[in-house]
């Protein structure tokens, strides 16, 4: 009976940390012409992690259908989906608003907070020499899909800088406000002092940190025991 009693004890407490766990994405997810989906970035979720995934795409006829569903929720994420060269998109169907455009390929892109992880996409990839035709068509998404992207292109610059090449709107909260900080300051700034200007967990800044660097937003620098941040005026060459 002692037993069984512990057994049920250790059950209910494996229940209550599973549910109270957080998770976290901040990751692009590029797909090619055959719907092979390479995903890079930072995030705790097993399905999220650095990996090529080819089911998560699945062809019928001459469309394609990119399906991403995580049912848990996540305190933050942050995403993109590049989509193969040529490609049209036919539907949008998300959890959160979506940024529609065209840089090199045509992307998907969202932010969320405290909410599932859940994107479909079908697409179609024109042939070469139709290329007119895929304007006409993301114009007619980018009125129609969605207000989302109004919104991120109302934020005005500051009178006081040029404007910069990244996407602030496009990041979560947190790295909105790194950026924020280090625009402000004239040279490089160390990693202890802007985790005493935030006031935020070691680990988590680092992870927001690693992140930006990733995007190539953030420079990042050893300088001793800690590191020296400044963010790139221009953006990096791959």
């Amino acid at each position: 009976m002692k037993a069984f009693t512990i057994a049920i004890i250790l059950l209910v407490t494996a229940g209550v940390a599973a549910a109270q766990e957080t998770y976290y994405a901040d990751v692009t997810i590029s797909i090619d012409d055959t719907g092979n989906a390479i995903i890079r970035g930072i995030t705790n979720h097993e399905t999220l992690k650095e990996r090529s995934a080819q089911e998560l795409t699945s062809k019928k006829g001459p469309y394609w259908l990119f399906n991403l569903s995580i049912n848990e929720t996540f305190s933050d994420f942050v995403y993109e989906i590049r989509l193969p060269e040529g490609s049209v998109v036919n539907f949008v169907k998300s959890t959160t608003p979506v940024r529609i455009g065209s840089d090199k390929g045509t992307f998907v892109k969202a932010i969320g907070k405290n909410e599932k992880l859940q994107i479909a996409i079908q697409y179609g990839i024109e042939k070469k020499g139709n290329g007119p035709d895929v304007f006409y068509i993301i114009a007619g998404l980018l009125i129609t899909g969605t207000a989302a992207f109004f919104i991120f292109r109302k934020k005005k610059p500051s009178i006081h800088a040029i404007k910069p090449w990244y996407n602030k709107d496009m990041l979560a909260d947190r790295q909105k406000e790194i950026v924020s900080i280090l625009e402000k300051e004239t040279g490089p700034m160390t990693q202890k002092q802007l985790e005493d200007r935030m006031n935020i967990p070691k680990s988590s800044l680092s992870r927001n940190i690693d992140s930006l660097v990733q995007k190539g937003i953030l420079a990042k620098e050893e300088k001793g025991m800690t590191n020296a941040l400044q963010l790139n005026q221009k953006k990096p060459q791959p």
